[in-house]
């Protein structure tokens, strides 16, 4: 029989936790705890690094209770409670249940990791008294940042995020120079969360960085940060936004970080599983015995392998921009996009390394190939 805490099962009992679970009979509740209790003590040593701080020095453990498993149930938490008992975290929400995805068990673990995390950045908020507020929405977007950043899986696979699209597509309001005092209005949290990672991952500041600067708003940060006016941080993050975003009310974002935009966009290549032959001249022979027809006796044939195929695995990589569209070729001649494996003959360009040989010849060359997946978004 399990430990028991306030009279429920226990998962794990650490230096830093206390975490339990709603009944021995509740699986889901029993697997989301687990989870949790394998990398709580992980991810507050992330998050200390982010708030510069030691959680050593509070007198209490944090209580992190699984609940019954809830569709959408979201967690909460009340706050770091210095005074005379344990910080509380609640965890209640789970991925649906009998869903046909494969990964269901794996994106349900990580979302309970994903929402203990965005509560423990809150507690971490009142510990640390850097200005961040949990109540209202630039907390709330740190918090979720924090999430997704700890456990991208259990957040975008839970469909958790992105969420910043509503933002993008509204009219764009400035919840930068001031925040909502509301941490349930997706509009002023999305706004939140695009700049932190305006702040990340455009100006290259680290959330450390980021977190510890602090102040009362997402203006007085960036203005700490960057050593510019105040008036600059709405303004330049919006016109960068409005630089690379024409039709705003469309767009949808992949994910919560969209970032750098950049003003000459870069694109690259990954080229992976590459296996090569070593020359192109026939191999060494090898023997088979072989009957040619049914009067003649069976001989020792000798042949030889006169080509070895590769295979190579390309996936384009696009850097700064936010409408990709790409179209394969090979050899000049058009790939069309599809998901099923087709064959063509190409004309290939081959650079052969062996000593003695031309270095680059065209062969027409039959290729296989398949193309799983063309992301287009709308300009």
């Amino acid at each position: 029989m399990p430990d028991q805490f306030d009279g429920f099962p226990v998962a794990l009992f650490s230096r830093h936790f206390a975490v339990t679970y709603a009944s021995e009979t509740d699986m889901d509740a029993r697997a989301r705890a687990m989870a949790i209790a394998g990398s709580c003590e992980n991810d507050l040593s992330i998050l200390e690094k982010w708030f510069n701080c030691n959680y050593d020095s509070s007198p209490y453990s944090i209580w992190v209770h699984v609940g019954p498993g809830t569709v959408g149930g979201g967690a909460s938490n009340y706050g770091y409670e210095a005074d005379d008992e344990s910080s509380r975290i609640y965890v209640g929400g789970t991925y649906q249940p009998g869903s046909p995805d494969p990964n269901s068990n794996a994106i349900r673990d990580d979302l309970a990791r994903m929402l203990f995390v965005a509560e423990l950045a809150e507690i971490l908020m009142d510990f640390t008294g850097y200005g961040w507020d949990r109540g209202d929405s630039s907390g709330e977007g740190l918090s979720r940042v924090a999430a997704a950043e700890l456990h991208p899986l259990g957040y975008y696979g839970a469909e958790k995020g992105p969420v910043v699209s509503t933002w993008i597509q509204s009219d764009q309001h400035n919840y930068v120079d001031g925040p909502e005092g509301s941490d349930t209005n997706v509009l002023s949290y999305g706004c939140a969360i695009l700049f932190l990672n305006y702040l990340r991952y455009q100006r290259g500041f680290s959330f450390a960085q980021i977190v510890q600067t602090g102040g009362s708003s997402l203006t007085e940060t960036y203005a700490r940060l960057t050593k510019e006016p105040a008036a600059n941080a709405f303004a330049s993050f919006h016109a960068l936004l409005k630089a690379h975003i024409p039709f705003a009310s469309e767009f949808s974002a992949l994910k919560d970080n969209i970032f750098p935009l950049l003003d000459q966009p870069g694109l690259g290549f990954l080229v992976d599983q590459q296996v090569f032959p070593a020359t192109r001249e026939a191999g060494p022979a090898h023997h088979i015995e072989l009957q040619v027809g049914p009067l003649c006796p069976a001989r020792d044939y000798t042949y030889a392998i006169d080509d070895i195929p590769f295979q190579m695995t390309v996936q384009a990589v696009t850097r700064g921009f936010l409408s990709a569209e790409f179209d394969w070729t090979l050899g000049g001649t058009a790939l069309p996009v599809h998901g099923l494996m087709e064959e063509a003959t190409v004309n290939v360009r081959i650079t052969d390394t062996t000593p003695g040989k031309d270095p680059v010849t065209t062969v027409a060359a039959p290729v296989r190939y398949i193309i799983l997946i063309r992301v287009t978004r709308r300009r």
